[in-house]
């Protein structure tokens, strides 16, 4: 599922959070290294995304017909695919992400856009009860 970065998405659902890392192989997307501390951060969000569906999306920069992508997140085995992620900017703006993100960025070098970055260097994280109460605000319809 392609959507252009920092573009409205899933509007039935959310319907002002701006999309990043939305990648197919029908568009061209930003690349360059990212820092290792912007790598570990988003490793903790993907660890414990707040959204999971039914079936897997695959990697279609891959050449592989797995289906889920293994992945070391925090120490533990994940198969990203199939979560999606929330984060929390200071400025009140909400980015919704695929876990692939963190395989687009360390596999494929996808560059996400500074202001993502920054507003995940900035969000609380994921095991928090700010965090939490964020996505309960989202999901009630109440933020983003």
């Amino acid at each position: 599922m392609y959507f252009p970065d920092l573009s409205a998405c899933f509007k039935e659902t959310w319907s002002s959070m701006y999309a990043v890392g939305w990648l197919d192989l029908a568009h061209p997307y930003p690349q360059s290294e990212v820092p290792g501390e912007v790598i570990e951060r988003l490793a903790a969000f993907c660890a414990e995304p707040p959204v999971c569906t039914m079936g897997f999306h695959e990697c279609e920069f891959c050449d592989t017909s797995q289906s889920a992508i293994p992945a070391r997140l925090n120490e533990k085995s994940h198969w990203l695919g199939s979560c999606m992620i929330f984060v929390f900017g200071p400025d009140g703006r909400a980015y919704n992400a695929p876990d692939l993100i963190y395989h687009y960025v360390t596999e494929h070098r996808y560059q996400p856009p500074q202001a993502f970055i920054t507003a995940l260097m900035q969000c609380p994280m994921p095991d928090t009860p700010e965090y939490q109460a964020l996505v309960k605000a989202v999901r009630i319809g109440r933020a983003a």
